[in-house]
């Protein structure tokens, strides 16, 4: 009697896909390898390794007509032999078709939504009079539709007739783990007999991530019936007792969390990511980003646990690095998803998609900054705990940004002082950032805070090189060139570790080599013709430095314009490799160095505000790195690194201000900003050097009238003898 109906039921889920898909005339090597090697073992009697093979097959095409039928074939003798080991012969034929469910391939067929589809297979279902029929249809709609059966039954769920709720409850039994998530949403349903039923089908399915929300029903209803129900199930799930202990809403923010933390839990990787949520007395579901999906399921259960305690820290700490969670990943994804377009590997419409969620990622970023400091506190030191640095990194500056501007805060938190040692350098500036923009009057770490400034605003806005340089004496020569043309150098002596490190994580803005490398194997040529051709590096350009004596050599060796790789020699001027090299091979506009400026910009800013304030900060390390970054080509990070040399007066500013002043294509507002810091610097001063003269001479000839009324300002803060030579012609 079990073979027909084994052979019904895998009509029911093949039939329904073959008609669907149709015959596909693409042949593909991998597929046919795959069901190849799946064949070989199934007349070994290898079952499991079979069926593995037949469902990666099938995952890479799921149209492949013979990957499901083999994948059917696989399952039906794997619940043959399961049968004939389960001992009784008299075993129900409910209890066969059971087993049959769990060994079927559900996670690799693809799951339909059509409505239509979906519509007349519940009616038909629901109406049928035929056990046997009815068997198949279960299983077959199950194995082709999955969850989107859920609206549909949760309908059924409130019928009048015994009979409908019942086979309602069977099916959404035999969705199992998929029905847990959206049957909790089901409990917040106004119709009694809905929710009863709904706590009957989640005490079937026995998963005990459903009872942090029964908790919460038995915690808030009003209805006798379904709290006694609620309590029930909860016993039910929770045998021995240690699941359920505490109240509502610990157990509802245990299990937020886990979403939090865990992007996998509950989350089976071949299904849709949806969201289900209830809409007046209807099921309901989206889609979602899959890296956003158990983000949401969290909100959902924070909201219930704030229902219970609206004011509770816990609670809103939770929401608040959820929150700030989301909008960092959805920033960390942008970033990929633009890497991946300049390469050709997505779409550029992927990012436009992406971009058009800005408006909501802001809400969601909005909502969390809007709560109270002490709350933004506990999520920077919550966030710290769950070594989440991205998420503790918004909530710093969240609380940057919630500061009174020049409001002095007489005690740091415990958070940010912690923060201010974080493992993460990020993490690091942010407190940094903060304090700054305290000011307290005393702190015992000030001088941390500075050096945190002074280094994020040199390397955030710094590019980033990978050098190989085998001799000592070599790689630090490079490195103070390339310091000075604002990009941050590691070298490495081994050639082999030096090509590990170029493959690896972070990405590299570009990789310098010695012309003279070779050992383990490898020379600069091979070191060169790996990086052009494996897919990690083959975008990053390559630059040779070279001895003098040993240039022509290298150029005629190594440089090719097409494949963006350079030489220079050893004694280049630092101004033509930063304007004529650096520049060329990484433009400014790069994508990569957008954040990384931003950073530096900010940092700017912070020593700004500090240096134009009475406060508690040493900024001579600051000022080293605010002439530093004089050289940065990012208006952001100049701007205010001018104007805060101006407040400090540093002198030896001087020379590279006015380098600025010369610059070609000089933008007004730096042009300003560069003149105003002279003037400060040599306030009532009689003597200046001449090239200050020069450029103030010529800044009144210039055709802006801003950067004509900043040299008048400037001229006016210097000494008399000064403003008359300056008017003069600048002699």
């Amino acid at each position: 009697m079990l073979v027909p109906i084994l052979a019904l039921v895998l009509a029911g889920g093949a039939g329904g896909a073959n008609a669907q898909d149709g015959a596909s005339a693409e042949v593909r090597s991998d597929v046919t390898q795959l069901l190849d090697q799946g064949m070989d073992a199934f007349q070994r009697g290898d079952l499991d390794a079979a069926k593995q093979k037949f469902e990666q097959a099938l995952l890479l095409k799921p149209t492949s007509l013979e990957a499901e039928k083999w994948v059917d074939k696989a399952t039906v003798a794997q619940v043959m032999k399961a049968i004939r080991l389960a001992g009784p012969k008299n075993q129900s034929i409910s209890t066969q078709l059971q087993a049959l469910l769990k060994l079927s391939s559900l996670e690799t067929r693809v799951r339909s939504r059509d409505a239509e589809q979906i519509a007349a297979g519940l009616k038909e279902y629901f109406t049928t009079e035929d056990l046997l029929d009815g068997e198949r249809l279960l299983y077959s709609l199950v194995n082709r539709h999955g969850y989107y059966l859920m609206p549909g039954c949760i309908e059924r769920l409130g019928a009048a007739e015994a009979e409908l709720r019942t086979r309602a409850i069977r099916m959404v039994s035999k969705l199992d783990d998929d029905a847990v998530m959206p049957l909790c949403r089901v409990l917040h349903h106004p119709n009694a007999t809905v929710v009863t039923n709904a706590i009957a089908a989640l005490a079937k399915i026995s998963n005990p991530a459903a009872i942090p929300s029964l908790m919460f029903l038995a915690q808030t209803t009003t209805d006798g019936i379904v709290k006694e129900k609620a309590q029930e199930a909860i016993r039910m799930l929770d045998l021995d007792g240690h699941l359920s202990g505490g109240s509502a809403t610990d157990q509802l923010l245990a299990q937020a969390s886990r979403f939090y933390m865990n992007s996998d839990y509950m989350h089976l990787a071949y299904h849709d990511a949806v969201l289900w949520s209830l809409e007046g007395t209807a099921l309901v579901w989206k889609p979602v980003h899959d890296w956003a999906l158990n983000e949401h399921r969290a909100d959902q259960l924070i909201a219930d646990a704030l229902s219970i305690d609206p004011q509770g820290v816990e609670p809103n700490v939770l929401f608040a690095c959820n929150s700030f969670a989301q909008y960092a990943e959805y920033l960390s994804t942008l970033e990929v998803y633009k890497e991946k377009a300049q390469k050709a590997e997505i779409e550029e419409s992927k990012i436009a998609e992406l971009e058009a969620e800005r408006g909501t990622m802001n809400i969601v970023l909005h909502r969390a900054c809007a709560l109270t400091t002490d709350v933004l506190q506990g999520a920077v030191d919550r966030s710290m705990r769950d070594r989440r640095p991205e998420v503790s990194m918004v909530a710093l500056v969240s609380i940057r940004e919630s500061l009174t501007p020049g409001a002095r805060v007489e005690q740091i938190p415990p958070a940010l002082e912690a923060a201010l040692g974080s493992d993460h350098r990020g993490v690091r500036f942010g407190a940094a950032e903060c304090i700054a923009y305290m000011n307290p009057p005393a702190f015992p770490s000030a001088q941390i805070v500075v050096d945190n400034l002074a280094d994020a605003l040199i390397d955030a806005g710094a590019r980033i090189a990978l050098t190989i340089f085998p001799k000592e004496e070599d790689a630090l020569h490079a490195r103070e060139l390339l310091y000075k043309s604002n990009v941050t150098a590691f070298n490495e002596t081994s050639p082999f570790r030096g090509l590990q490190r170029a493959l690896s994580f972070p990405p590299k803005d570009v990789i310098v080599l010695s012309p003279d490398i070779s050992g383990e194997g490898l020379t600069t040529a091979s070191l060169i013709a790996k990086f052009q051709t494996d897919p990690r590096t083959r975008t990053i350009p390559i630059l040779i430095i070279a001895d003098d004596g040993a240039f022509e050599t290298a150029q005629a060796t190594y440089a090719n314009d097409a494949k963006r790789v350079r030489v220079v020699n050893r004694s280049i001027a630092w101004e033509r490799l930063r304007d004529e090299v650096i520049s060329a091979l990484c433009p400014e506009d790069a994508s990569a160095r957008a954040q990384g400026i931003e950073i530096a910009a900010r940092a700017a800013r912070a020593i700004l505000f500090v240096a134009t304030r009475t406060s508690i900060f040493e900024l001579l390390h600051a000022e080293d790195a605010l002439v530093t970054v004089l050289e940065n080509r990012s208006d952001s990070v100049r701007i205010p690194a001018c104007e805060a040399l101006g407040s400090l007066r540093t002198l030896r500013a001087a020379e590279a201000l006015t380098r600025i002043c010369k610059e070609e294509n000089l933008s007004p507002e730096l042009h300003v900003a560069a003149l105003g810091a002279l003037g400060d610097i040599h306030r009532g001063k009689d003597e200046v050097g001449s090239g200050v003269k020069e450029v103030l001479h010529a800044a009144f000839k210039h055709s802006d009238a801003r950067v004509q009324k900043a040299a008048s300002h400037a001229v006016g803060k210097i000494g008399a003898s000064v403003k008359r030579a300056v008017l003069k012609g600048g002699e």
